[in-house]
C-alpha cells in the first residue's frame, strides 16, 4: 500500500529568486504553464506568497489589491461566422475584460478585428513589447478552431486599448481545434516568449518582435501540452498528451528532438505540473483516456533520463469526460501547491502531500472551465468557473481557514455572457 504521501520527502532545494528588472507582472493562467514549483518560505506573508506561487513580480513587489489593473481573458464557443452576434464589447470567440477597482464589476475592452471562431484555451503573459521584449502590457494567447491568436493591448496609465489581434495562421481553419491547448515558452532560447500549441500537432510559434512565426510540427496527433520544469537544470520541459499516451519532450541541442515515454498504452488528453509535494519537482498531472485523473510522481532524480514515476501512476479521481480542466495552487494557504480538476460531477481538489481528492464545488455547473486569482487582494487564490449554463464566469471566494482547509464562498456571477464559457485566465499588472 502507498503511504499517504507520494514519495518520501526530500531534503528542500535552494530558491532562486527571479531576476531583477523585469517588469512587475502577476499571472496566474487557465491553462498557462501552470504554477511554478518552487514555494515560498513559511515565514512570508500571504501577499508575498501569492507573488511566488504565481510566478510574480519578478522584482518582489507584487501586485495585488485595487491598484493593479486587473484584466480576464474567456474563451468562448458557439461562433461560427460573421454573422453572429458578438459579446458585449466586441469580440467573437473570446472576450478580455478589465476590473473596476471603484465597484469590482468586469467591464469588456472593445476588441479591434475580434477573431470569428470557437475558443478552448488562454494564457497571459507580458511576451511583446519592442523587439519582443516584456513592456508591462501583457498579451493573451487562444488557442481555438481556427489556429492561435495574441491578443495585444496599448496602455495609456490605467487604461487598455485593444490592438488588432495576431492571427497565427491566417483564418484559413486549418491550424488548431476547439479542444486546443495553449503555453507559452522561450523555445529557442532567444530570451523572448514563443508559443507552442497541441491539437492536431504540437508546434512552436518563434516570437520575432513584431509577429510569432510557425515552426514545423514537432509531432503530429499531440491533443495535450504543459510546460514545467521536471528536473534540476534552468531549461523547460514539455509534458504531451495524445493518442499513444504521455511523453515528456526536452530541448536536446535545441532540436526537442529527445523524447522521454511516461505512461504508455493507453491515450491521454490534459496535462499539468503541479508541486505537489513540495519540494522543487513537480509531478505531472494527467486527464486518462479512460477518464481517470492521475498523478505521476517526480522520483527526484532521474532513471534513465526519466524523472517521473510512469509505472506507479496515482488515480487520484474519476474525470468523467475528456477534457477535463487541470489547475494548480495554493488554496488553503499552506504555501504549497494543490492540483484543482473539474470533473463531471464536481470540482475537486487534491491536497498538497496527499493522494486523494477532497470536493469543491457540487454540483458542477455544466461545462467548467476554471482559473485562479486573486482578484479582492487579500493574498489568497480565489477560483474563477467559466460555465457554458449558465453562460457566465463564476467567482468562489476562498473562504478558507487555514492549512487543510478548503471552504470557498458562495458563488457570486463575476461576468455575464452571451455564449459558453469554456476557460478563463486572469492577471494583475503593476499601474
Amino acid at each position: 500500500m502507498r503511504p499517504p504521501h507520494l514519495l518520501p520527502p526530500r531534503p528542500p532545494r535552494r530558491v532562486l529568486t527571479p531576476a531583477a528588472g523585469i517588469p512587475p507582472l502577476i499571472a496566474i493562467a487557465a491553462a498557462t504553464a501552470g504554477c511554478l514549483a518552487t514555494p515560498p518560505a513559511a515565514d512570508q506573508d500571504a501577499t508575498a506568497a501569492i507573488d511566488a506561487a504565481v510566478g510574480g513580480g519578478g522584482d518582489g513587489s507584487p501586485c495585488v489589491g485595487d491598484a493593479c489593473t486587473q484584466l480576464l481573458v474567456v474563451s468562448l464557443a458557439g461562433y461560427y461566422n460573421e454573422a453572429d452576434t458578438p459579446p458585449p464589447g466586441g469580440g467573437v470567440g473570446y472576450q478580455v475584460l478589465r476590473r473596476d477597482p471603484a465597484d469590482g464589476t468586469w467591464v469588456p475592452i472593445a476588441e479591434a478585428a475580434g477573431p470569428s471562431t470557437n475558443f478552448n484555451d488562454g494564457a497571459w503573459r507580458d511576451c511583446c513589447g519592442a523587439g519582443g521584449a516584456p513592456d508591462g502590457v501583457p498579451e493573451a494567447a487562444l488557442a481555438g478552431y481556427e489556429g492561435v491568436f495574441v491578443a495585444r493591448f496599448t496602455r495609456s496609465g490605467a487604461d487598455l486599448t485593444a490592438r488588432a489581434p495576431y492571427d497565427l495562421v491566417g483564418g484559413n481553419g486549418d491550424g488548431g481545434q476547439e479542444e486546443a491547448h495553449v503555453d507559452w515558452i522561450d523555445y529557442d532560447d532567444d530570451g523572448d516568449l514563443d508559443i507552442v500549441t497541441a491539437n492536431p500537432d504540437l508546434r512552436f510559434y518563434r516570437n520575432d518582435g513584431d509577429t510569432f512565426v510557425a515552426q514545423p510540427p514537432l509531432a503530429v496527433g499531440v491533443v495535450g501540452v504543459a510546460v514545467g520544469n521536471w528536473d534540476d537544470d534552468p531549461e523547460d520541459e514539455l509534458a504531451i498528451a495524445g493518442a499513444d499516451g504521455v511523453h515528456v519532450r526536452e530541448r536536446g541541442d535545441g532540436d526537442w528532438s529527445v523524447d522521454v515515454p511516461i505512461l504508455t498504452g493507453q491515450s491521454a488528453s490534459t496535462v499539468r505540473w503541479c508541486d505537489v509535494r513540495g519540494d522543487g519537482h513537480p509531478e505531472l498531472a494527467v486527464m486518462g483516456g479512460s477518464s481517470d485523473v492521475l498523478l505521476i510522481a517526480n522520483l527526484g532524480t532521474a532513471i534513465d533520463g526519466n524523472w517521473l514515476d510512469g509505472a506507479a501512476p496515482i488515480g487520484v479521481g474519476d474525470g468523467g469526460y475528456a477534457d477535463v480542466e487541470l489547475r494548480c495552487g495554493d488554496l488553503d494557504g499552506d504555501h504549497q501547491d494543490d492540483l484543482i480538476y473539474a470533473a463531471y460531477n464536481g470540482v475537486y481538489v487534491v491536497p498538497h502531500g496527499s493522494n486523494s481528492r477532497q470536493n469543491l464545488i457540487v454540483p458542477t455547473p455544466l461545462g467548467v472551465g476554471l482559473g485562479l486569482g486573486d482578484p479582492d487582494g487579500d493574498g489568497r487564490l480565489d477560483l474563477f468557473v467559466a460555465t457554458s449554463e449558465p453562460h457566465a464566469v463564476l467567482l468562489y471566494g476562498n473562504a478558507s481557514t487555514g492549512p487543510g482547509d478548503f471552504t470557498l464562498a458562495a458563488p457570486v456571477t463575476a461576468v455575464d455572457l452571451v455564449d459558453a464559457a469554456t476557460s478563463v485566465a486572469w492577471i494583475a499588472i503593476a499601474p
